[in-house]
């Protein structure tokens, strides 16, 4: 038996699993890892806004920033699977770097709060990247003060990282559309690969 991508399956002959083992990449279908990281990131999302709304404290502040971590692996999954296909099918990629630009727009400040959160031990001092304007101890401490918010309210269903607030139905419904482009791209690169080379 062998484990391979998650799954099980029986194997008798040695050899052809050797070759199979050895041979087999991820970086020959990048396409195919962008969209399965891409729904098991919005799948985390998903997950992760509804145990905010239904759980309690502290558990759903522990969401929260799980939720937002997911948010940044969602786009960053979209880029990849926009480059693996640009060559093959480029109308396909561009509508697809067009549905990544409306998930920026839509989910404002996703991208900055992963930042905070992943560089907190900086940004707690005032020393993060968008606080390189502070020129003195006290200016720093300010920005430092400002960048410590973090918190989800249930008043409003909304994340706050420092100055950033993230809707988390309006993420999680974005997060979904953002996928179902995914989608659509990779069936385009898929009609394109299995296209008739020779037609008469």
């Amino acid at each position: 038996m062998i484990i391979r991508n998650g799954l099980c399956s029986e194997q008798t002959d040695d050899m052809t699993l050797s070759a199979q083992s050895d041979e087999w990449s991820p970086a020959d279908n990048p396409y195919a890892i962008a969209l399965s990281e891409a729904q098991w990131s919005v799948d985390a999302v998903l997950l992760c806004a509804r145990r905010i709304r239904d759980g309690k404290d502290p558990e759903r502040q522990i969401d929260a920033r799980q939720l937002i971590a997911a948010l940044s692996q969602a786009e960053r999954f979209a880029v990849m699977e926009q480059h693996a296909i640009q060559d093959a099918v480029p109308a396909a990629a561009l509508a697809l770097g067009e549905a990544i630009d409306v998930f920026r727009a839509d989910v404002p400040g996703a991208r900055h709060a992963r930042d905070v959160l992943e560089h907190y031990d900086e940004y707690s001092r005032g020393r993060g990247q968008a606080q390189a304007s502070a020129k003195t101890s006290e200016e720093r401490r300010e920005l430092a003060r400002q960048y410590s918010k973090f918190g989800y309210n249930p008043a409003t269903d909304q994340i706050q990282v420092g100055p950033c607030q993230i809707d988390v139905n309006e993420a999680a419904i974005r997060a979904r559309q953002l996928l179902a482009a995914i989608h659509v791209a990779v069936q385009c690169y898929d009609s394109a690969q299995n296209a008739p080379t020779n037609l008469r």
